[in-house]
């Protein structure tokens, strides 16, 4: 009985420890995107390419674009997808920039750089300060679809 236990609470503790967890200081909002990789979308299927929604982008019925819109960026081994919106400022109106470079996004009013490919992880700025809560919020589930869609929620 003991034994069965142990081992339920081993693998739980597994399960746990399996997910990611972030913290961040911009606020959790609903994200629901479905982008389109053949006709509306299709600026994105360059390695580096990047783009930014926000509500002005979207079907406002059926789909959610986070706290501050939704910047997906085509890394080299993949899709990956942050709040627009800057961590230091915390406000849906102050959003990053995506630089000429294409590997970073900077922030116009408080000056903090993150690397894309670092998962968005500050490099300059005031962000640096708690590089743990100060990183672009991620959004992990990024699903491909049948043909060329993508969907990216939370």
């Amino acid at each position: 009985m003991k034994t069965n236990r142990l081992t339920f609470l081993i693998f739980a503790l597994f399960l746990l420890a399996c997910g990611k967890t972030e913290y961040s200081d911009i606020p959790s909002t609903r994200v629901s995107l479905t982008l389109d990789l053949t006709f509306k979308d299709k600026e994105l299927n360059s390695i580096l390419s990047h783009k930014i929604y926000t509500l002005k982008d979207i079907n406002i019925l059926n789909e959610r674009v986070g706290f501050g819109g939704v910047l997906v960026y085509h890394s080299a081994s993949g899709f990956l997808a942050f709040d627009a919106a800057c961590p230091y400022e915390i406000n849906p109106d102050v959003i990053v920039h995506v630089d000429s470079s294409g590997l970073s996004a900077s922030c116009s009013k408080c000056s903090s750089q993150f690397s894309l490919e670092a998962g968005g992880a500050p490099v300059s700025g005031p962000s640096t300060e708690d590089r743990g809560r100060k990183r672009l919020r991620q959004f992990y589930n990024i699903t491909t679809l049948t043909g060329n869609k993508i969907y990216i929620s939370n």
